[in-house]
């Protein structure tokens, strides 16, 4: 299985985050999966990259040519896709990925959930997706998204491929059994 990972380029304040990045990467590699993500070597986007490569996943880097994010290039990564822009990036991600998992992250993070989401509902490609909630750090959107789905501006679907949980083993089971016994 081949995970997108989204999460801050930045460590954020609480070392429970980084921690929780690591816990992912080295859960990656030991479920035998490969990792997709940014091929930043900052913050979060280190910790689980490096946790990856450090249990013997496959990490593969998606990198925009632009100047900061070519400058903050993860080294030792096993696999480089170059892209234009981050618009680029996305669509690579989206496409390459079986899954996503989000760890915690700012903008960014929120936009690629955000996309991934909407071509989940669309029917464009039916992928889980994983908010992973350290410390409580996704209770919010997840009030919001059950908010949405009260008002009517959401649909219940969402709940089938949308995943919100700080534990690392609900997390695998809900990636390994998605699909199962559907089609």
């Amino acid at each position: 299985m081949r995970i997108a990972v989204f999460c801050g380029s930045r460590p954020g304040r609480d070392s429970a985050f980084e921690r929780a990045a690591a816990a992912a990467g080295a859960g990656i590699a030991a479920a035998g999966w490969e990792m997709i993500y940014g091929g930043e070597a900052t913050g979060l986007m280190k910790t689980v990259a490096d946790a990856a490569l450090a249990g013997g996943a496959r990490v593969t880097g998606v990198v925009p040519d632009i100047g900061p994010l070519q400058e903050h290039r993860h080294p030792g990564l096993t696999a480089y896709i170059p892209v234009a822009d981050m618009p680029q990036r996305k669509q690579a991600m989206l496409q390459l990925a079986d899954a996503f998992l989000c760890l915690p992250g700012g903008l960014g993070t929120l936009d690629e959930f955000g996309d991934v989401m909407t071509a989940d509902l669309l029917g464009l490609f039916d992928k889980p997706v994983v908010l992973f909630n350290t410390e409580g750090y996704y209770n919010r959107l997840k009030r919001l998204i059950d908010q949405m789905i009260r008002e009517g501006f959401a649909d219940r679907e969402i709940r089938r491929f949308l995943k919100v949980s700080g534990d690392w083993a609900a997390v695998k089971a809900f990636l390994e059994g998605y699909g199962k016994g559907r089609r």
